[in-house]
């Protein structure tokens, strides 16, 4: 039997899972279906910058990159959202002490991952290298592009890191061994490219979001690369992508529902005319392992919603903890895999159901009079009680598993619906009541901070 490990996919999964597997002493093969210039590239849909946070980047220090990751990243505070009427509404990340959200380029973080793969004499990657399937052993036959050729490729274990839309996956459905759940949702998003005099008219260190009824505008700053926002629209509206397709309505809809945009109206037209229109999605599947030969693992095992930026987190996350519990049982692959996917399911159901819930509540209306007071009375209550921190600053700053976190948000959401509906207003606040409730909640936190590793 070969000692050699296989990778399916070239992506951020495969390339940082790759050097956490040659750091546990195994020879890896990756083979990528795409060139190597595409993958060094941004391609449409996928140029919006990318988020890094506790969890990101507690597995790029693992593998001593987090250093010159960081040095590539533009640093965020905080949030600010843009209601129509409304003043801006201003939070700033905080868990324990003031935190940041990390935000770089997807090609400048892929070059990072790619440049340390080629200094590793036990990674070999095999571009333009298609897995076209798997045989009765479970070993890979793949097809050299090039040479128009197939092999089969025998490999001690298999992971596939081919991501949300996971060949892999696909094949092993079709053999009736696995079960795939998919959820499409009701909007759709296309990328606004923006200028860099627009960028230094905000607040740099600011994530950004416009919201007006169900159409949504986010913008992550960025100072190592080209700026790009995200307009999000429900796929049946007024104005729905279908419908935007002359540079008058464009104009239109941009007067009409982000008036303080108007500067960018000439981005608008020419990205909403020109960009694919990008659907979202959940993705879960079941079993992760097949025959314990073959891993699912990162979006090909799971894939969230956009909207809590933790896609790349949580499959930098899964490395890590993969690479934990071969540490653990001294690179035995059977009991790591198996522990793996006992301990890692739970929390990718957690966190795509924490992302689904994310967004519909980003959706529930901000021109809502009881949305606002409940927004209002969180931001009240983190002021008065420092821990009582948002379940996204729980998700995106600690290492709480997220099934845990999913149950503080129920208790938390529980407790701010509860003192709303009693009282009303903000001035009629029982604090006494108010603090009994929170330090219920926090109790809850502490055990469950005391439980992470």
């Amino acid at each position: 039997m070969t000692n050699k490990i296989s990778i399916i996919g070239a992506g951020l999964t495969g390339l940082l899972l790759a050097l956490f597997l040659e750091k546990c002493g195994y020879s890896v093969d990756i083979f990528e279906k795409r060139n190597e210039d595409t993958l060094t590239s941004n391609s449409p849909g996928r140029r919006a910058s990318l988020d890094l946070t506790t969890r990101g980047l507690l597995a790029l220090q693992e593998v001593s990159l987090l250093e010159s990751v960081i040095s590539n990243t533009t640093t965020i505070k905080g949030r600010t959202v843009h209601i129509n009427k409304h003043d801006p509404i201003e939070q700033i990340y905080f868990y324990k002490k003031q935190q940041h959200v990390y935000t770089i380029d997807r090609a400048i973080l892929f070059n990072i991952l790619l440049e340390t793969i080629k200094t590793q004499t036990n990674i070999k990657i095999h571009f333009a290298t298609i897995v076209e399937s798997f045989d009765d052993k479970h070993d890979i036959v793949i097809r050299n592009i090039a040479t128009d050729t197939t092999s089969c490729i025998e490999s001690q274990f298999i992971f596939a890191a081919d991501g949300a839309f996971s060949t892999t996956r696909m094949f092993y459905e079709n053999k009736n061994l696995l079960q795939i759940s998919e959820s499409k949702f009701n909007h759709q998003y296309k990328e606004i490219s923006i200028p860099q005099e627009f960028v230094d008219t905000v607040a740099m260190n600011h994530f950004h979001m416009w919201v007006n009824q169900e159409a949504i505008f986010l913008l992550h700053p960025n100072y190592y690369s080209k700026t790009f926002g995200t307009l999000i629209l429900p796929e049946s509206s007024n104005y729905s992508f279908a419908k935007l397709i002359s540079s008058q309505n464009i104009s239109k809809f941009v007067n009409d529902y982000f008036p303080s945009l108007h500067s960018l109206n000439n981005f608008f037209v020419k990205d909403i005319l020109a960009n694919p229109i990008n659907n979202l999605y959940s993705i879960s599947c079941q079993p992760w392992l097949i025959d314990n030969k073959v891993l699912l693992i990162g979006d090909a095992a799971y894939a969230m919603l956009p909207f809590l930026g933790q896609g790349v987190n949580c499959n930098f996350e899964d490395c890590l903890v993969f690479y934990n519990l071969l540490q653990k049982y001294n690179n035995d692959l059977q009991q790591a895999t198996q522990e793996y996917c006992e301990i890692r399911k739970k929390t990718a159901d957690a966190i795509v159901y924490l992302s689904e819930q994310n967004y519909l509540e980003q959706y529930q209306g901000w021109h809502d009079a009881k949305t606002l007071l409940h927004y209002k009375l969180q931001r009240l209550l983190e002021k008065c009680f420092p821990e009582f921190v948002p379940y996204q600053f729980l998700v995106r700053f600690s290492t709480i598993p997220f099934d845990k976190v999913s149950l503080l948000r129920d208790k938390q959401i529980a407790i701010i619906h509860s003192l709303c509906e009693q009282y009303k207003t903000l001035d009629n606040i029982d604090w006494l009541e108010a603090s009994t409730m929170i330090n219920s909640w926090l109790l809850l936190l502490k055990t469950y901070e005391s439980k992470t590793v």
